[in-house]
Order: structure tokens, then sequence, then C-alpha cells
């Protein structure tokens, strides 16, 4: 049976009722602007519901209806982009919408749709890291604490070599979650983290030496989805002089 106009005009009203929602089921979480990496492979995706279809579009944020490039048209719930630094629009500094639109047929050529978006912004600025701790020095059985700071977008994988044996330490998976991330100060985006360092760990046992400890792994999550960069930006050398004990012999007595 055909509906009647009225009928027609209802679902309209719904459909413009509900036409908004929220994206926040991608892979990782993003934040309302999700900051990529030109360059860089995501994978996005919004809740399955039964056989619905997606179609996902990159949107002109000045003017919602110029639509720059449809991803995939009645496909999928979800997508792996790769933002692209060759197209025009991916640019330094500059931002695109992310649209998901759902549909449901409801037979009889009745369509219903919802909208999810999602601000992304480009950059093409690595994250970086750099030692906060000065040289110092310890003996050899004891341990001292080792400061970096760094930005980017969690999780942080950082490994730190030194020159002397080439004993490293790694740190995988770090999070804003782990207490020992704190933030900076006046510096939004930047964080610390500090851990021990003895002289069995990571430097080669051997006293009287002057260490030098080097970073020759950073990378965030941004790097890691990137299609060229195998790294961020790691800065400065860290000294450490590990002393030898001295031999004291045992106590003799008469």
């Amino acid at each position: 049976m055909k509906k009647s106009i009225l009928s027609k005009l209802m679902i309209t009203l719904v459909i413009g009722l509900f036409s908004i929602s929220n994206l926040n089921a991608q892979t990782g979480t993003y934040d309302a602007i999700h900051t990529v990496l030109m360059g860089s492979t995501y994978e996005y995706n919004v809740a399955l519901h039964g056989s619905n279809t997606y179609t996902w579009e990159i949107v002109n944020p000045a003017d919602p209806t110029d639509v720059l490039e449809i991803i995939a048209d009645k496909g999928i719930n979800k997508q792996n982009i790769f933002w692209d630094p060759t197209k025009t629009w991916v640019k330094n500094g500059d931002q695109v919408i992310l649209r998901v639109s759902e549909f449901r047929d409801h037979g009889d050529g009745d369509v219903c749709s919802s909208v999810s978006e999602i601000t992304i912004s480009f950059t093409n600025s690595l994250p970086s890291i750099e030692f906060v701790t000065v040289d110092n020095a310890i003996c050899s059985t004891d341990a001292t604490q080792v400061t970096v700071k760094f930005n980017g977008v969690a999780p942080w994988d950082i490994t730190i070599t030194d020159d002397q044996g080439d004993a490293s330490k790694t740190i995988t998976g770090l999070t804003t979650a782990d207490p020992k991330v704190i933030p900076v100060a006046g510096e939004p985006g930047y964080y610390t983290y500090t851990f021990d360092i003895a002289e069995g760990d990571l430097l080669s046992p051997t006293g009287d030496v002057t260490h030098a400890l080097t970073f020759t792994t950073f990378v965030d999550d941004n790097v890691r989805k990137n299609a060229t960069e195998a790294n961020g930006t790691m800065t400065g050398t860290l000294s450490i002089t590990v002393y030898q004990l001295p031999q004291i012999s045992t106590i003799n007595h008469n």
C-alpha cells in the first residue's frame, strides 16, 4: 500500500531529527579533532547496524556542501584512509571534515540516514624527544634517574642505546595513563617521563667509564602509521660516568 503524503512528511521529519550523531568508535580513540601526520594511514570505523550501508566523504569545513572526495559510496562501516600529501587539500595546518553517512533501506524507496563527522587536522611535523636530565655520575652499584621530554600521539616507543657495548633500554606502549607521563606546564602537547637506569641495566659493567646515551628509536602513533618516516626527531646525548667501587679488603684481626 502506498503511504499517504502525511506519512511521507512524518518520515522526512524523523530523518531530520536524527540526522546527526557522534563518531567515536574508531581504531584508537580520536578526539573531536584528530591530528594526522601527512602521508599516514589510519583506520576509522562506526558501529555496524544490520545490513545498513555507509558513505564516506571528505568535506570542506568552510562549505559542508563542498565534497572534496568520496572515499566509499554505500560501502562498509570501516575504512583505511591514507592522507595523501600530494592532494591539494592535504596541507600542513589545514583541516577537513571526515563525514560518514549511514543508510537504512525500509523498502518502497523509503531510506533513512544518519551522519557522523570528525575534524581532521593535518601536520607535517614529526614528534620530537630530548633528554632533560643533565650529565651526571654514579658509582657502579647505583642507579640514576633519567628524564626525557617528548610530544606526539600515544602510544610511544622509545629506545635508548649506550655507546659502551651497545646495550639498550626499550620502553614500548607508553601512554598518558602511565602516572610517570607528566604534562609539561605551559607547553601543551609535551610530556616528561622519568625512569631509572642502573649500571648493569644499560651501561656495560666496567668502572670509571663515561657512557654516552642516545636515542635510536622514537615512534608515536602518527609515525607508526606513516608511509615514509621511521622515527620522530631525536635530539641530544646524555653522558653518565660510572665509577668503579674501591676494592676494600676483608677486615683482619690478630
